[in-house]
């Protein structure tokens, strides 16, 4: 009686004794695997085609959140190109290089501007700063692009705010 041991409802240790009985028993047996097995495969299947739909629903955020940190960065960009023309004024852009008078004049300025942007005199800008400084050039920057901006511009990695040296 080997229909017991292949539907796993038991060893074959117990039998039934008539034909009919056997027949009564491969049905139920038979009948457990159809009202278990489909069922657990459907389930299954349903379980896998859930995973791969969060699994792409997370790459989908990941790009998402990559695309919005270039965007903060351009923004960051776009800043810094506003605040260079106000402190170098206009210039022909295939102009090349600075000259050595043009650094020099940049370094002056910017060193005016530090000096006003610093509003309490610590020797550093920080984000409270900077925020200032740019809305005074009449630039209002989201924070977040704010913070991309001073990450650019925090040479030592301290993020406490950004210092020049006299």
């Amino acid at each position: 009686f080997s229909m017991i041991s292949v539907t796993t409802i038991g060893y074959g240790d117990m039998t039934p004794k008539t034909s009919c009985g056997e027949f009564v028993a491969c049905m139920a047996g038979l009948s457990g695997i159809f009202v278990l097995g489909l069922p657990i495969s459907i389930i299954g299947v349903k379980f896998q085609e859930r995973y791969d739909e969060m699994l792409r629903e997370v790459k989908i955020n990941n790009e998402r959140d990559r695309l919005t940190k270039i965007d903060a960065k351009l923004q960051s960009m776009k800043g810094m190109k506003v605040l260079a023309n106000k402190i170098l004024g206009p210039r022909d852009p295939q102009a090349g290089d600075l000259t050595a008078q043009e650094l020099d004049t940049v370094q002056r300025r910017c060193l005016d501007v530090f000096k006003e942007v610093d509003t309490d005199e610590s020797g550093e800008i920080d984000l409270e700063e900077l925020g200032a400084g740019m809305k005074q050039l009449g630039m209002e920057i989201e924070r977040d692009v704010l913070e991309v901006m001073m990450q650019a511009m925090d040479d030592d990695g301290s993020q406490t705010g950004v210092s020049i040296s006299s």
